[in-house]
C-alpha cells in the first residue's frame, strides 16, 4: 500500500509530460491561448508546465481522495443507521427510499418539459410543489423555456439522516447522480443556460417524510456534499412517535410557510 501511495507523484508526473508532449497546438488555445501555444513548443517551456500540472495534481489529490472517501464513509453510515431504525420504523429501510428516489427521478424528468407537474404533486411537500410552477410561469412569460432530459441515473446514495425535530420534519440527505441534457433556451432557440450536450450532474435531495410517504423538499447543487458527509446523523426514536401520532408537533408547517411567502408578496 505504502509502494502505491509512492508511486502516485511519479505516475501524475509523467502523465502530465506525455500529455503536453503529445498535445496538438490547437488543443492549447483559449483564453491566453496564443502565449500557452508557442510557449509550449519549447521542451523546456513543456517541462516547466508539466512541472506546474504536477504540482496542482499534488496539491488538489489529497483533497479529491479525502471528499470521495468522507462521502463513502458517510453514506455506509447512513446506511447502517437506516437499518438501525427501520426495526422500529419500517418505512426508514434504505431500499425503500432508494426506489421512491428513483421513482420521483424518473417521473419528474418525464414531465418536465410539458410544464405540468400535477401528476407529482404527491411525490413533493405542498411548498417545493407550489415553488415549480411558479418559476416554469416566469419562463413562459419572459419567453424562455427549460429542456431537460434525463439520460442515465448513475447512482442514489444516503449522506445524512435527521429523524426530525419541532423545527423540521424526518428526512433523508440523498446524492443523486445523473447524465442530463439540461439547458434554457429562448423563444427563438437560442441556448441562454446550460448544453445540449449530455453532461454529469450531481445533486443533494431532501427527502421528507410526510404524510405517510417520502416526498421531496429540495434540490440543491452538490456543493454541500462533504459538509453533510462530516455531519452527524441524528437520530431521536422519542421524537418520531410523537410525529408519527402528531405531525402538527412540527411547527414549521408549509402552511405557516405559505403564509410568510404570501406576506411577503404584500409588502412587495
Amino acid at each position: 500500500m505504502k509502494r502505491f501511495q509512492s508511486s502516485i507523484p511519479l505516475c501524475l508526473f509523467l502523465i502530465a509530460l506525455v500529455s503536453l508532449f503529445a498535445m496538438p497546438d490547437y488543443a492549447l488555445a483559449g483564453l491566453g491561448g496564443t502565449f500557452v501555444k508557442t510557449a509550449t513548443k519549447s521542451t523546456f517551456m513543456k517541462v516547466l508546465l508539466g512541472g506546474l500540472f504536477l504540482v496542482a495534481a499534488v496539491v488538489l489529490l489529497p483533497l479529491i481522495l479525502y471528499v470521495v472517501v468522507s462521502e463513502h464513509k458517510a453514506s455506509k453510515r447512513c446506511k447502517e443507521t437506516l437499518t438501525e431504525v427501520s426495526e422500529e420504523f419500517p418505512f426508514f429501510a434504505w431500499q425503500g427510499i432508494h426506489n421512491r428516489v428513483e421513482e420521483i427521478v424518473k417521473h419528474l424528468h418525464s414531465i418536465w418539459e410539458t410544464g405540468d407537474l400535477s401528476s407529482a404533486e404527491s411525490m413533493m411537500v405542498p411548498r417545493y410543489y407550489a415553488s415549480q410552477p411558479q418559476m416554469m410561469e416566469y419562463w413562459k412569460d419572459v419567453g424562455q423555456k427549460n429542456i431537460l432530459t434525463l439520460k442515465k441515473l448513475k447512482r442514489i446514495r444516503p449522506l445524512l439522516v435527521h429523524t426530525g425535530s419541532v423545527f423540521e420534519r424526518p428526512h433523508v440527505m440523498v446524492q443523486v447522480d445523473l447524465k442530463v441534457i439540461d439547458y434554457l433556451m429562448d423563444a427563438e432557440g437560442k441556448v441562454l443556460h446550460g448544453s445540449k450536450e449530455v453532461d454529469d450532474a450531481s445533486q443533494l435531495w431532501r427527502m421528507e417524510y410526510y404524510t405517510g410517504s417520502w416526498c421531496l423538499s429540495s434540490i440543491e447543487t452538490d456543493d454541500q456534499s462533504l459538509n453533510l458527509a462530516l455531519t452527524d446523523n441524528s437520530i431521536d426514536h422519542d421524537f418520531l412517535r410523537t410525529y408519527l401520532s402528531n405531525p402538527s408537533v412540527v411547527t414549521e408547517s408549509d402552511a405557516e410557510y405559505d403564509d410568510a411567502e404570501d406576506s411577503e408578496e404584500d409588502i412587495a
